[in-house]
């Protein structure tokens, strides 16, 4: 039994991530809070998201010492999936028209909409 459990520890040991960046990792999501306030304080569209996109994506372009590492991605991928459609209205559907031309976004180009000849 005890060669089992130190073969168990080995296979986790041999799979587990590298060392995880708690500094820089702390650095983002304070910068990324950051972002979504004032994003909220300035009332625009999904704040809390674009806000923590737009200030992170800023400070990694100027090689801010931050990091995401792979470990958290799939769950934060989950969060911004959830935060997308709960963000979708019909009102908002309807503005988004406003910014393609009418031919990608216009009712008639849906095949749903197509009626038969």
């Amino acid at each position: 039994m005890r060669s089992f459990l130190k073969e168990f520890r080995d296979g986790l040991r041999a799979v587990a991530p590298g060392p995880f960046p708690y500094a820089r990792f702390a650095a983002a999501l304070a910068l990324g809070t950051a972002g979504g306030w004032t994003f909220a304080q300035l009332n625009l569209p999904l704040a809390w998201m674009l806000g923590a996109m737009t200030v992170c994506t800023f400070a990694a372009l100027i090689h801010a010492p931050i990091a995401a590492p792979a470990v958290v991605r799939p769950p934060m991928t989950m969060v911004i999936g959830v935060l997308l459609g709960a963000g979708s209205t019909r009102r908002s559907l309807r503005n988004c028209r406003r910014g393609f031309p009418p031919s990608s976004v216009s009712r008639a180009s849906w095949p749903s909409a197509r009626r038969p000849a």
